[in-house]
């Protein structure tokens, strides 16, 4: 591995200071850093499960004697770690896709952005120029297209816009903020209460469907990309 490489995968502070790594070591640093992005992945993804399950339990007692103020402030603090959970799960997933397969891409200047988006519109040209071969490809291009609905639904989230108070057609969450801060840099103030409050039960559900799905096919793709690199290919 050449010095050109290992700055491709390595930041810049990291790469100064392991810069007397061997090929082996630097290696080692990659897997582990792999099976982190799968664990980081999986784990936010589950914690988006348990908030839906929670969230969809507090629903479906709203209209019985239990105190409405209490579980209205249960469901503001629920609603937004789901969503923030499922959006940093698919930058991860996309990334994780992108770094593991197309090792010529320079990782350091994709770990930069948090556009999942454009991320995995980079990923999908990137496979293109793969040239995998079927019927791992087909496998790969259906599995995608099942993963881009989920991207593109959360990063344009569009089927909010009935459960907020603020009017909007859609926005692009391009920095994978709105959740993440109190103000994000769409200049947009979500009311967490008002939101978990509007957002009916069938939704959610929804949500919940969606965060299966994507454990399922994040694992799918996984296994495709692993047996893309394999010999056999």
């Amino acid at each position: 591995m050449n010095q050109s490489e290992k700055n491709d995968f390595m930041d810049e502070d990291l790469t100064r200071k392991y810069v007397q790594l061997t090929d082996k070591e630097l290696y080692l640093i990659k897997q582990c850093y792999y099976l982190n992005c799968i664990v980081y992945a999986i784990g936010y993804l589950k914690l988006a499960l348990v908030g839906c399950e929670e969230l969809i339990k507090i629903k479906q007692s709203e209209n019985s004697a239990r105190n409405e103020s209490t579980e209205n402030i249960r469901k503001g603090w629920i609603i937004i770690p789901i969503l923030y959970n499922i959006q940093h799960s698919l930058e991860i997933m996309v990334k994780f896709f992108s770094q593991y397969l197309l090792e010529d891409v320079n990782i350091t200047k994709i770990e930069k952005s948090h556009d999942f988006k454009d991320l995995f519109d980079k990923l999908r040209k990137g496979i293109q120029n793969k040239n995998i071969k079927k019927p791992l490809s087909t496998e790969l291009k259906i599995s995608l297209d099942i993963f881009y609905i989920n991207v593109n639904k959360y990063h344009r989230l569009s089927f909010l816009k009935n459960f907020l108070d603020i009017s909007f057609i859609e926005f692009f969450d391009n920095n994978n903020s709105i959740f993440r801060y109190p103000l994000s840099k769409v200049d947009i103030v979500l009311s967490p209460f008002s939101l978990a409050d509007k957002i009916d039960l069938n939704e959610i559900e929804m949500i919940k469907i969606d965060v299966e799905n994507l454990e399922e096919h994040f694992g799918k793709i996984q296994t495709i990309l692993q047996e893309s690199k394999s010999p056999q290919q």
